[in-house]
């Protein structure tokens, strides 16, 4: 049974302040803005308390609170039983059981596994906003919210593993979207590297909330804030100790799984919107990008960041065939094309490796590489937030952290989200081509790679979305310019049209290729290619759902943005190239069109 929201009679009852007319108002505004969910009588009443009664104040609190929560799910969504239970043992977050004499409530927060590799910034940020969501719809209004934060234990390899692109979406949440009344923020057992910290955080607080926070050298003026009573032992308070908290924490996420279940589907719906949204826009940044945020983090830490491509000789050791008098005359060879970007050692090794050691084959891979990425930006460049989460709210991509017995790595594909009018085919590869050319600069070649195509929830519907120019594109490219060794491609849930489907292919792909095809009838027989222990357990596997793979595939995007920023960086001039180029004829059909794909 769900937990219901408080009582509204108990919360007029609190405060008379809040007046039963403009709750009515509230409520008629709601019925008129189809994008947003329905909302019950109670919470309404909480945000406009949240505002100090003001109405337009809570319109806009009302707006940026569920619109958050929908675009961001992987920091406000409930989570899977795995995930929630690799996050839990990390760190506690729970409203304490005692108010302050001015009537604040009480959130501790502090590490309980202060080993660095264990520490995921979003999994933070999500426990909180979901100890934070399951207090206002239980417990009602407050006079305020104080907050205290322990830093024992925080290192600066913590500071470095901080998502800047979350935390700056939680730090918006808190001031624009969260329905309480922030009245103080306390910093206890201080970090030498304080200043670094405030460093972070101060560009996304106003002057107001930035001026709330106090760090405390010592419990005693903590106490002039928080009296001993509402503090637990471990701080010299009246109440039981943090461990206690930890465990209450732990039963109130899983016994309360179908008030997050209810509350995850009180989403927003974009498409029903009237008017342009403004939340998004100040979650982003300018324009939908982190233009706002101007910070070195590398800098910031003492040491710079460059997230490039894997060493050299790391790939020298990995494969003895690799001569390095090859990749100098590969690297002589780039000297003289003026038109070219500049290639680093390994991205060169990387090339020969995937064209099997011939050197006149790797000229012609990088240069169709290059070329390609830079006719068609919008399939490769790094885009806005917003369009990354869309493409990842639809389709599911991942990288499998296990190879086959072969050592071939394995790509799976599929649908999240079976809506075709969500469906846009050129974020689907736009995501394909992030997520390979991360893998393949920052891990490095394989013997080879197997894809697997999950058509689950596919429909003739997806398949007229289908954008047949840069379908042709990407098939071009996949044969003549991406540095990989193909294998196989699977095709597992076939639907009734896969016919349709291999007719449409067939054209486009040298017969090598569509022979690598295997479409499955069965599971079993995709194991006789990729074994189960390489596989999620959506296929009966061993390996993490795919909605955990997911959430940690959408933070490795977003923890390498440096990474896709630079690889955009290597761009091709066609102005210094010398010579007429072969690729465009041979990528778009003839002098550009689509003249040599003649199918219905």
């Amino acid at each position: 049974m769900r937990l219901i929201s408080i009582d509204p009679e108990q919360l007029y009852q609190k405060d008379p302040n809040i007046k039963r007319e403009d709750v009515k108002t509230l409520q008629e505004w709601l019925r008129k803005q189809p994008h947003l969910p329905k909302i019950e009588e109670s919470q309404a009443i909480i945000f406009l308390h949240s505002c100090c009664y003001s109405i337009q104040a809570t319109k806009r609190t009302i707006d940026c609170y569920f619109t958050r929560r929908t675009r961001h799910p992987e920091i406000f969504r409930y989570p899977s039983a795995d995930r929630l239970n690799k996050a839990l043992p990390i760190s506690l977050q729970q409203y304490l059981p005692r108010k302050t004499p001015e009537g604040y409530r009480v959130l501790l927060k502090r590490l309980m596994d202060v080993k660095v590799e264990y520490f995921n910034f979003t999994n933070e940020i999500m426990l909180i906003n979901l100890i934070i969501a399951l207090s206002i719809h239980k417990h009602g209004i407050s006079e305020g919210l104080v907050s205290v934060f322990d830093f024992q234990g925080v290192a600066l390899g913590h500071l470095a593993r901080v998502n800047l692109s979350v935390l700056k979406c939680a730090l918006d949440h808190l001031q624009e979207g969260l329905p309480v009344r922030v009245k103080g923020i306390h910093v206890i057992n201080a970090v030498p590297f304080m200043d670094k910290i405030l460093a972070l955080v101060k560009p996304f607080l106003q002057r107001e909330l930035y001026e709330m926070i106090h760090i405390h050298s010592s419990f005693d003026s903590l106490y002039k804030y928080i009296p001993k009573e509402c503090l637990p032992s471990d701080y010299g308070g009246e109440l039981p100790s943090c461990q206690v908290f930890w465990e209450e924490l732990k039963k109130d996420l899983f016994d309360n799984a179908q008030f997050f279940q209810w509350h995850d589907s009180q989403a927003v719906d974009e498409l029903k919107r009237m008017e342009k949204s403004t939340v998004l826009d100040s979650t982003l940044g300018v324009d939908g990008t982190f233009k706002k945020l101007e910070i070195d983090f590398g800098d910031l830490l003492g040491y710079k960041m460059h997230l490039t491509c894997i060493e050299a000789e790391k790939l020298y050791l990995r494969d003895p065939k690799i001569k390095p008098e090859d990749v100098k005359i590969l690297q002589e060879w780039l000297k003289k094309q003026p038109h070219l970007p500049n290639l680093e050692e390994s991205q060169v090794i990387i090339f020969l490796h995937s064209c099997y050691y011939s050197i006149q084959a790797t000229k012609k891979t990088i240069d169709c590489y290059f070329t390609r990425r830079t006719l068609r930006r919008e399939l490769f460049n790094l885009p806005t937030e917003d369009t990354i989460r869309k493409a990842f709210s639809v389709g599911f991509k991942k990288i499998l952290p296990r190879k086959t017995p072969q050592g071939y790595v394995v790509m799976i594909s599929g649908l999240v989200d079976h809506r075709p009018d969500r469906y846009i085919f050129n974020n689907e590869v736009l995501l394909l081509n992030l997520l390979y050319s991360l893998h393949i600069f920052q891990q490095g070649f394989s013997d080879g790679l197997v894809g697997i195509i999950d058509f689950q929830g596919g429909t003739l519907g997806h398949l007229a979305r289908v954008n047949l120019s840069t379908q042709k594109f990407m098939i071009d490219h996949l044969q003549e310019g991406i540095p990989i060794r193909l294998k196989s491609i699977h095709m597992v849930n076939t639907p009734s049209f896969m016919d349709k489907i291999m007719a449409i292919l067939k054209p486009l792909m040298s017969s090598k290729l569509f022979e690598m095809i295997q479409v499955h009838s069965t599971l079993d027989t995709l194991y006789k290619y990729v074994p189960k222990e390489c596989l999620p357990e959506d296929y009966g596997g061993e390996l993490p759902s795919r909605q955990m793979m997911q959430e940690e595939t959408l933070k490795e995007v977003f923890d390498n943005l440096d990474f896709f920023r630079w690889h955009d960086s290597q761009v091709v001039d066609e102005s210094k190239r010398i010579g007429q180029p072969n690729i465009t004829q041979s990528t778009f059909g003839v002098e550009g069109t689509f003249k040599k794909l003649a199918i219905d």
